[in-house]
């Protein structure tokens, strides 16, 4: 026996049924609202069961009034039950209101088959009323309300208009509450008119499928999760970079400190977690950072976080040694790629393997350039004018990528502990830079960013690695984390089963758009150790969602200003 939530009885764990009530509790939503809504159409349509058409617009009969109620409600209901598997609670109090609005319907047209599972349905959320607890985005439920007013202002006036427009055509008149009265039953799909003509039913189309797509945008707005925001608090920020200094041991604990981050810490202040949520998946960006005892109650906390704002929880940058953590959890992990660590202490640009890598370092020296270490301290003025002409150049104008393995601010007043490897022409122009953050807690370095003009010669990049491998060995230190290769291990089979080839096949077309394979290559070339990553997740189901979020906050894909801004709304 476990409870799923603070508060909530206990359920028996063998169960699907009774481990997920509210999950359950959608599906037979779904279930009745489909069948309800079939059954009213068919019913009222036995000859020419047309579906579109049959949902929109109901026939004459002394009982088209509750059967539009009924179709209305149903739609509702399927608009609805995303938000109760997500156990929030206005989508619990909707369906109450829905359900009870197609039972008082159904009664009053006769069809007591209808009412019952719809009775049966309520009955069950009552008894389950405390697995839906989850809370909405509060800040959103004036604006929804302010689009709901306009939207019916909007189709009012379309109906009224159409109607003295056409009656005007005519040379009729139409009593204005007649005229209200239409338009009213309009929107729920009944034709008022007598006998009904054309234009009446033209009408009722189109005020119908008006207030569907009203409705379904009003009620997703009114259910949306609630958005974490970044962490603003200059305690909170404090207590991350105290973390971080003293326990950051992986490689991509310094890059929780981006800007654009939440922050859940415990209530002894010793360890936290690092996400964002958006799309209703809180990201959580690599392992807890702090007090590995409370590691196992801080996830749980977080967790429960997460359930409580309706968020799906995943983790992306699992480290092996923390997949028994999450899987606790009852998470699955998947892999999703490999980072690559170098150890100073074994490379060696000697051998044949590593001819090519040797012969560009020597083709650098040969025509003058030369690297320079810094930390980010000890950059001057006209010096950082250059680094940001060399990554407006790298760039062109394209916004800077990174959310889980790359730093949003190079010059930030936070950032004076991380270096710089400057790599200048024979004249002394600045050529490019790899841009390397700390792990504080073991000493080691972190590649953040790579970047370089385009008139440098080829191998350019490779130097620059050499450069502070070699300078890494004499400061004593051990790793150096190179880039990150998304699913590099895939890529890097050649005997795999007919799926994989099939998946190696698609990465391989993937490449042109994100540089997968060449990124492979290119770590490749230093022998490096392979760290495995891994995604972490509630349900395998939730994988699409959490990459498209994933490559959105990384902005890997840049999205066309339409769909940009139907983002942001959903």
């Amino acid at each position: 026996m476990r409870s799923r939530n603070p508060g909530c009885v206990t359920w028996p764990r063998n169960s699907f049924v009774f481990r997920n009530p509210a999950f359950v509790a959608s599906l037979a939503t779904v279930a009745v609202a489909v069948v309800t809504l079939l059954v009213t159409v068919t019913r009222t349509w036995p000859e020419r069961f047309v579906m579109v058409q049959g949902i929109l617009v109901l026939a004459s009969s002394g009982h088209d009034f509750e059967r539009g109620i009924t179709v209305a409600a149903s739609i509702g209901l399927l608009i609805i039950a995303r938000g109760m598997a997500r156990r929030q609670r206005r989508a619990w109090l909707a369906a109450i209101v829905l359900l009870c609005g197609i039972i008082a319907a159904t009664v009053r047209d006769g069809d007591l088959d209808l009412a019952l599972p719809a009775l049966v349905l309520l009955g069950a959320l009552f008894l389950l009323h405390a697995q839906f607890y989850a809370a909405t985005e509060a800040t959103r439920l004036r604006s929804t309300l302010g689009v709901a007013l306009t939207a019916a202002i909007a189709l009012y006036a379309y109906g009224l208009g159409a109607i003295y427009w056409h009656a005007a055509a005519r040379h009729e008149t139409v009593a204005i509450g007649v005229a209200l009265a239409r338009v009213t039953l309009g929107l729920v799909g009944y034709d008022a008119q007598s006998p009904a003509t054309r234009f009446s039913h033209a009408l009722t189309v189109t005020l119908a499928i008006a207030a569907i797509g009203t409705a379904l945008i009003v009620v997703s707005w009114l259910l949306r999760a609630p958005l974490s925001g970044v962490s603003t608090d200059a305690r909170d920020r404090a207590t991350v970079r105290r973390l971080v200094s003293q326990a950051g041991s992986d490689t991509l604990a310094y890059f929780a400190l981006r800007r654009d981050k939440h922050y859940f810490i415990n209530t002894q202040r010793s360890a936290f977690l690092a996400y964002r949520s958006a799309g209703g998946i809180a990201l959580v960006s690599g392992d807890p950072i702090g007090d590995r005892a409370a590691f196992a109650e801080l996830v749980s906390s977080f967790a429960a976080h997460c359930r409580r704002h309706s968020w799906r929880l995943a983790v992306i940058g699992v480290a092996p040694d923390s997949r028994p953590l999450w899987q606790a959890l009852g998470l699955k992990t998947v892999p999703v790629g490999e980072e690559a660590i170098v150890r100073t202490a074994e490379f060696s640009l000697e051998g044949r393997s590593i001819r090519k890598v040797r012969q560009s370092v020597h083709r650098l020296e040969r025509l003058g350039y030369r690297a320079q270490v810094l930390l980010a301290d000890a950059v001057s003025e006209p010096l950082w004018r250059d680094i940001a002409r060399v990554s407006a150049a790298w760039s062109g104008g394209v916004p800077e990528r990174g959310f889980s393995m790359a730093l949003d601010d190079m010059r930030g007043v936070e950032r004076g502990d991380c270096l710089f490897v400057l790599g200048f022409k024979a004249t002394g122009e600045l050529a490019g830079y790899l841009h390397l953050a700390p792990v504080p807690a073991t000493g080691d370095l972190s590649l953040a960013a790579m970047r370089r003009l385009a008139d440098v010669p080829n191998g350019f990049t490779e130097w620059l690695v050499c450069a502070v491998i070699g300078w890494g060995r004499q400061q004593g230190i051990e790793r150096i984390s190179l880039n990150f290769a998304a699913f590099g291990g895939l890529l890097r089979a050649e005997d795999a089963a007919p799926p994989a080839r099939l998946a190696r096949y698609a990465l391989r077309y993937a490449d042109r758009f994100f540089q997968l394979e060449r990124l492979l290559q290119f770590n490749a070339k230093f022998y490096p150790e392979w760290l495995p990553r891994y995604l972490a997740v509630e349900r395998y189901t939730d994988i699409p969602v959490a990459s498209l979020v994933l490559l959105t906050l990384e902005k890997l894909v840049r999205w066309p200003g339409p769909v940009q801004r139907l983002w942001l709304r959903l």
